[in-house]
């Protein structure tokens, strides 16, 4: 009798990885650290295996990508342990603005070599990165050094994936538009993407989303403090629309402090959806549980009208696209890096940053983490 061998064997699951055309229910069978085979139900043949799971009512996906965290353990007063993400089904993410370039080779020696969760650094325009949050950023016009960050991003080009900067009230001087244009100088110079927290921006979104490109990243898409993404009919600026169509990229990133109800569920009745889902986790996450969580900005998401694999995939391979050295997928061949996640029914209510209250059915609970091939986190 013919027979299969693996090292771990995920049964009994509904394998969903929506970009390689998978969603059914399926054995998974995984020779360290990669995935082995799709096994289907009714095999004939026999299957043994030193670790066996089962999945059975769960949903095995492709190990997550938090496109935004904060991970500067004992750098930064924000800072949290990558490892705490693995809890979220994270198996990579990339640091968003923590850091400055001056501390990026002690960054990189310490936080990215001892980490176990794929890292990859949105580097902040200003050198002291984010340091307090009390104080601007850019509170200094030498806080950017152009030639210096340039330096950086091309010295540590197989992890940098963009520039960072805050654009709002509080980190810019007036319209900041000059800190907006020195910072895009050095992205573009530098050939990389950037990424721009826009909460509370100083101007409406048509008068700074003009100077975004192609590839660059608005963050926080649905905050609603201050200029918002949304006109005063409530409808989605044009602008918004424009700059889409040309390439632009839209976060939806939640954090503690930018997600709002009313914009989201507006912006999702219009069609505009995010193209990516982060969590913006942090040391506030422990203290803050159910907020800065990726599965939290799931559900909700979920419950505001978006599709599961719509969510999925903004959160596994559109980020992936978008860093270095990240594999993402469930193929034969590729990395066995997995999330078991339950969708639980039932009442559940949620929280935005301003306070207001929704009442869901439906939410996204992490299970287990499986990176390269082993099972690094479980509930």
């Amino acid at each position: 009798m013919k027979f299969k061998i693996f090292d771990t064997y995920i049964k009994n699951g509904y394998v969903l990885d929506p970009e390689l055309g998978l969603a059914r229910k399926a054995n998974v069978g995984i020779s360290e650290p990669n995935i082995a085979e799709i096994v289907e139900l009714d095999c004939k043949e026999r299957v043994d295996y030193r670790a066996g799971i089962d999945a059975e009512g769960l949903y095995v996906v492709p190990g997550l990508v938090d496109f935004h965290s904060h991970v500067f353990s004992g750098g930064i007063e924000i800072g949290m342990d990558p490892s705490w993400l693995l809890k979220q089904g994270v198996v990579a993410t990339v640091d968003a603005g923590s850091i400055g370039y001056p501390s990026f080779n002690f960054y990189r020696k310490t936080i990215m070599t001892d980490s176990i969760v794929h890292v990859n650094v949105a580097l902040n325009a200003s050198r002291i990165g984010l340091l307090v949050l009390d104080n601007s950023e850019f509170a200094r016009e030498g806080y950017i050094n152009e030639e210096k960050l340039i330096e950086t991003i091309k010295i540590h080009k197989d992890v940098i994936i963009g520039i960072k900067m805050r654009y709002d009230k509080e980190s810019v001087i007036g319209d900041g538009i000059d800190v907006l244009l020195k910072a895009k100088a050095v992205a573009r110079a530098a050939g990389v993407p950037l990424l721009v927290h826009v909460t509370d921006a100083p101007l409406p979104l048509p008068e700074y989303i003009k100077y975004f490109d192609e590839g660059d990243i608005v963050v926080h898409m649905y905050h609603g403090k201050g200029n918002t993404l949304l006109n005063e009919n409530d409808e989605v600026w044009p602008e918004a629309w424009e700059a889409r169509k040309r390439g632009v990229l839209f976060d939806c990133t939640r954090g503690t402090l930018h997600i709002n109800y009313k914009v989201a569920g507006k912006a999702i009745e219009q069609g505009f959806i995010p193209d990516i889902i982060g969590s913006d986790m942090s040391c506030f996450s422990e203290s803050r549980p159910l907020s800065c969580q990726l599965s939290t900005i799931m559900s909700e998401l979920l419950n505001l009208g978006m599709s599961f694999v719509d969510i999925l995939t903004r959160c596994t391979h559109v980020p992936a696209r978008l860093m270095k050295g990240v594999s993402c997928g469930i193929d034969v061949g590729l990395p066995a890096n997995l999330a078991l996640l339950k969708i639980e029914s039932g009442p559940v209510e949620f929280t935005d940053s301003q306070g207001n209250k929704m009442q869901g059915d439906k939410k996204i609970v992490p299970q287990m983490t499986i990176l390269n091939g082993k099972v690094v986190y479980k509930a």
